[in-house]
């Protein structure tokens, strides 16, 4: 197994692990919902596993999350910044000339520094939120001699992803040396009272320059502010993300101005650490209120807060054309799957609670992830989908997609790494709007979820059901418009197709009717298509001959517009159960279509239905509209024929179209000396048929 690249963003598991061992790092599977090993893994912290072992652990088995050893065998161990204390006790270290080494970002915003082991010491695995350290270096922990860390491209326990960090990747970076200040300071140990043994350790000189008796400070909000208005600043002016030497040019001055630059720990290094971190975070999307400000928790004035001055001119309110263009250049509408679901914009699907919306979806996605067109839902290409489902949880959802996957003839490795599931461990609200202030502010569940889009690079988003995404008054046309905003935001930022599920109000609502959707009228003005789905009704169930205790499993989709499409032209949908493996049976929605004009009718059976259409009533054509028609269509629903009206009205169509039957204003009447419009059989098309018998 020799080391290569990296694997790409379609790399299994399997493959991840063999790149990690070839670089001598051993790699195990990880336990669902865990940080720890699966199984016996102890002799990994001396050996390697085997490449049949891999292929075993994450290829049979089918293990997706992996870790990696650490200590003295794989040559590595880890300082683990967890959270945003952990990343401000990294920015202060890094000021302080820590190595960039090997480093990788974690679900919960942290990251993990791999730094080369010293191999004649011991390096224990400790946590330094443990006194004496807690104070010195919160938020650090040491993964070393008996230490795991999970590793990419493993999903966290919130669904977020473990990335390496591209500008401190393995493959363009060697492990780096430990500086020995910091290694003396880890390596130490504690009295039972909490006080390290070796207390010079802790404030010895070094490469670092730590004084860990004197730095106490923790998150400087002023610096943190300083320097997202001056970035936000210079992106409005230069139209990109400024870089690191930019936004510090123009942020020190203002800042150093009014801070006491005396005090430990508000130098211009850790300023500069500030900048490297803030940038590093708005690079990944972490902080969603920089391209939305309306809507975020960070703190932003009409000024730079250094010293007064006025901030950038923004970008201008209004864009304007009034030149000449080219047709042949306007780029065509950005259709991940063309009357559905578009980058960069949101999408709503409306119905009863119940009908179907959520194995609907699973159809969808499992289309998307495969690239096979289902029913008219045809994407334009194989997509990665995210599926946050706040209703169902882990078990539930692949019960459905084993459902479904069967009914295609797919497995789940079919769609694996290409359908993301994810729901939230607790409360599923993605948004909370603030009543007082109007602003809208994404919950730590959507920043992992907007983290899971980012790193899996997913081309969609289904969110089900609306009312559970958000904290706003759903009839507030005001809240509900900011709350969809705040969707399309995150829809623009990723350039993803997000599609909600939505209920629709109680009673009885017509199929593509808009003002059906329960809550503001503002949620349809702010979406950009809208789905209804309505289970069959009993006047269509008896039309296509549907018995009635399976109507509720039919159901159809209709684009919102404002009117009743015609039954036989809709999209229809069936819900049909398929046993699992697990012998559980479980519903799974598949297109269905109508019956067909003459789908199980004989060729026998259409010269008795001509021939007794030929007879008429009393001698007399059938009408073509109004009482008359219905009594053909009553002779024909009974015995013999037994034909349902929609499939007896399908059969007419065609026969009027191949000839079969004409039209004439001027038929007898059964029942008065009045002329009226029948149905007139020709006996010749009649001769045809019996010939074919």
């Amino acid at each position: 197994m020799a080391a290569s690249v990296a694997p790409g963003r379609q790399a299994t598991t399997l493959e991840w692990a063999r790149y990690y061992v070839s670089r001598g790092w051993p790699a195990v599977p990880a336990r669902l919902g865990t940080k720890f090993p699966a199984g016996e893994w102890l002799r990994y912290q001396t050996s390697l596993p085997s490449d049949a072992l891999l292929a075993d652990w994450f290829g049979q088995q089918g293990f997706t999350r992996l870790g990696i050893v650490t200590g003295k065998a794989s040559g590595v161990f880890v300082a683990d910044f967890d959270g945003e204390a952990g990343m401000e006790t990294l920015a202060m270290l890094d000021a302080r000339g820590f190595p960039t080494s090997i480093r990788q970002f974690t679900p919960s915003g942290g990251c993990h520094v791999l730094l080369r082991h010293a191999g004649d010491v011991y390096i224990p695995t400790r946590k330094f939120r443990e006194s004496p350290w807690r104070d010195k270096l919160p938020g650090m922990d040491i993964r070393g001699d008996g230490g795991f860390i999970m590793a990419a491209p493993s999903v966290g326990a919130d669904y977020g992803v473990y990335a390496w960090d591209v500008d401190a990747h393995p493959d363009g970076n060697d492990l780096a040396d430990t500086p020995q200040v910091f290694l003396d300071l880890i390596c130490q140990t504690a009295d039972g009272t909490g006080t390290a043994k070796d207390e010079p350790l802790s404030r010895a000189p070094g490469p670092l320059g730590l004084d860990l008796g004197v730095i106490n400070d923790g998150r400087e909000t002023y610096m943190r502010n300083t320097v997202l208005a001056v970035t936000r600043g210079l992106h409005d002016r230069l139209g990109r993300m400024p870089t690191e030497q930019e936004v510090f040019e123009e942020g020190w001055p203002q800042y150093s101005a009014r801070v006491d630059l005396s005090r430990a720990g508000r130098g211009e290094n850790e300023f500069r650490a500030k900048v490297r971190y803030t940038l590093a975070r708005l690079n990944r999307g972490a902080i969603p209120s920089f391209t939305n400000p309306a809507a975020g928790s960070e703190p932003m004035g009409d000024k730079a807060p250094g010293g007064g001055e006025e901030r950038a001119e923004a970008a201008p309110v209004l864009w304007v054309d009034e030149g000449e263009w080219d047709p042949a250049l306007i780029p065509k509408r950005p259709w991940a799957v063309p009357s559905y679901l578009m980058h960069g914009s949101v999408s709503v699907l409306s119905g009863q609670g119940a009908g179907g919306k959520s194995s609907l979806v699973v159809a969808w996605t499992i289309s998307a992830a495969t690239g096979v067109d289902v029913g008219e839902f045809k994407p334009s290409k194989p997509m990665i989908c995210v599926n946050y489902n706040t209703e169902d949880d882990q078990d539930e959802q692949r019960r459905r997609y084993s459902a479904a996957l069967a009914q295609v003839g797919k497995a789940p490795k079919d769609i694996a790494r290409r359908v993301m599931r994810c729901g939230p461990s607790t409360i599923g609200t993605l948004f909370e709007r603030d009543a007082a202030t109007g602003r809208v502010v994404p919950t730590k569940a959507m920043q992992a979820l907007e983290f899971l889009c980012e790193q899996s690079g997913a081309d969609i988003l289904i969110c089900d059901p609306l009312a559970e995404l958000h904290n706003a008054e759903e009839n507030d046309n005001t809240a509900m418009r900011a709350v969809i905003a705040a969707f399309r935001g995150l829809a623009q930022r990723l350039n993803i197709a997000v599609m909600i599920l939505h209920h629709d109000r109680k009673g009885t609502n017509a199929p593509g009717d808009m003002d059906r959707m329960r809550g503001a009228s503002s949620i349809t003005g702010a979406v950009r298509v809208m789905l209804t789905l309505t289970t069959m009704s009993q006047e269509e169930a008896e039309k296509f001959g549907i018995p009635a205790d399976q109507r509720r499993r039919h159901f159809r989709i209709d684009g919102a517009k404002s009117n009743y499409a015609p039954a036989q032209d809709a999209e229809w949908w069936r819900l049909d159960g398929d046993e699992i493996a697990n012998g559980e049976t479980v519903a799974a929605a598949m297109p269905w279509a109508p019956p067909g004009a003459f789908e199980g009718i004989s060729l026998s059976t259409c010269v008795a239905v001509l021939e007794a259409m030929q007879r008429g009533i009393n001698g007399a054509p059938f009408g073509c509209q109004g009482k008359a028609r219905g009594e053909l269509f009553t002779m024909l629903a009974d015995e013999p024929f037994n034909i349902p009206k929609a499939q007896a009205s399908a059969l007419i169509a065609a026969w009027l179209k191949n000839g079969a039957l004409t039209e004439r204003p001027d038929c007898p009447s059964p029942n008065s000396n009045h002329k009226r419009a029948g149905f007139v059989v020709d006996p010749a098309k009649i001769s045809e048929m019996r010939h074919g018998i």
